[in-house]
């Protein structure tokens, strides 16, 4: 119950000079991340949750401490490149990619849903989340309800240049 996808960068801008010449093949879904983050009070261990709709990921046995963030990244050696190494990277989309027009996410676990929504790119979203440089931050993480993260209102886009993942 205190698991929460707190910011996602479903359409990241396109790759700067500098990181082309460093790899020539990049694409800008290379960079496309998840945030979670545990609200709760008590260590949660994410083995057995997993992300479907959007993308593919089962979360490995890993803890998150109450108020600790973890990365799920499209590319983990793209994602450094651009964001350094050193990140709680909890692992690469197992298939897919987020979708640029927006999509539903789903969260479960054992089969039974933690988290249900749909994104969008489109006003009233944060349209500088749609490929202009931001990535969408949840608000509120702690007071947002569950079946309220589908709402535009509780989404804003990220003051960082390609968000600030993990943070």
């Amino acid at each position: 119950d205190s698991l929460r996808a707190t910011e996602i960068n479903y359409n990241p801008p396109d790759p700067t000079s500098a990181e082309l010449a460093l790899n020539p093949a990049l694409d800008n879904d290379d960079f496309e991340f998840i945030t979670v983050q545990n609200i709760g009070g008590q260590t949660i261990n994410l083995q057995n949750v997993t992300i479907s709709d959007g993308v593919d990921f089962a979360f490995p046995a890993v803890n998150l401490a109450p108020g600790d963030r973890g990365v799920v990244v499209r590319d983990q050696t793209s994602f450094e490149l651009r964001y350094g190494a050193g990140l709680n990277i909890l692992g690469e989309f197992a298939s897919g990619r987020l979708d640029n027009a927006g999509e539903n996410l789903t969260f479960a676990v054992g089969g039974q849903t933690i988290l249900d929504f749909a994104y969008g790119d489109d006003d009233p979203w944060p349209e500088g989340a749609d490929g202009s440089g931001q990535s969408l931050v949840l608000i509120d993480p702690a007071g947002t309800p569950t079946q309220d993260f589908g709402d535009f209102q509780r989404w804003r886009g990220s003051t960082e240049w390609g968000g600030s993942p993990a943070a």
